[in-house]
C-alpha cells in the first residue's frame, strides 16, 4: 500500500471520527460501503478517484484535503515529490495546491493518456473549475456540450455540472485544473 494511501485512509478516519460518525453513517452519506470505507481507513484497500469523489461529496470535504498529511509554511512542491492518483490507461493526478479553508481552492497537474476519457464527478461544494491546457489537445464536456481546447487554452465552467476530459491527441495531454470552493 503506498503512503498516499495510507494518508487518505488516515484523513477518513479522522475526518469522520471528529463529526462523531459511525461507519454505517458515513456509508449512507457517500454511498460507499461500510466495509470499503473501512478497508480504506485501514490501508488494506487502495480507493479509486470515483470512490474518493464520493466519499468527498458525500462528507462535503475537499478531493485534496484526503491527501495532504500536514502543511508547511514554505513548501516546494516538484512533481516528483507527488505522489500520483492513477488511474490505469487514463491518467495520472498530481495535487499540486491542497485545499484548506483560507484558501477556498485547489489546483491538480492531470496528465491524460492519448485517447484517453474520463468522466469526472459533479462538485457539489464548488462554485467554478478552471481547466488550462500545458500539452496537447482535448475535448471538456460540459453537460453534453464540447469545447476542444489546444495548448494554453483555459475553460472555466460551473463544477457543479456534470463535465468530463477527452484526450484528442496522439501523445499524452497536460492540464493544470483549480477548483473554488463556497
Amino acid at each position: 500500500m503506498s503512503d498516499l494511501n495510507k494518508v487518505i485512509g488516515e484523513n477518513i478516519k479522522r475526518l469522520r471520527t471528529r463529526r462523531g460518525l459511525t461507519l454505517d453513517e458515513t456509508a449512507g452519506m457517500t454511498g460507499v460501503s461500510k466495509s470499503m470505507i473501512g478497508q480504506i481507513e485501514r490501508g488494506v484497500s487502495a480507493p479509486t478517484v470515483t470512490t474518493l469523489w464520493k466519499i468527498c461529496n458525500g462528507l462535503k470535504i475537499s478531493f485534496s484535503s484526503l491527501m495532504e498529511a500536514c502543511e508547511k509554511q514554505v513548501a516546494l512542491v516538484g512533481k516528483a515529490r507527488l505522489a500520483p492518483l492513477v488511474q490505469k490507461n487514463v491518467y495520472r493526478l498530481f495535487n499540486y495546491i491542497p485545499f484548506n479553508m483560507n484558501r477556498k481552492f485547489e489546483a491538480f497537474r492531470m496528465e491524460l493518456l492519448p485517447g484517453a476519457t474520463h468522466t469526472s464527478e459533479a462538485h457539489r461544494d464548488a462554485l467554478e473549475e478552471f481547466v488550462y491546457v500545458t500539452e496537447g489537445q482535448v475535448e471538456i464536456r460540459v453537460e453534453g456540450e464540447a469545447h476542444q481546447l489546444q495548448k494554453d487554452d483555459l475553460l472555466r465552467f460551473n463544477a457543479q455540472l456534470q463535465h468530463g476530459y477527452v484526450n484528442l491527441s496522439d501523445a499524452e495531454a497536460g492540464l493544470f485544473i483549480i477548483i473554488v470552493y463556497n
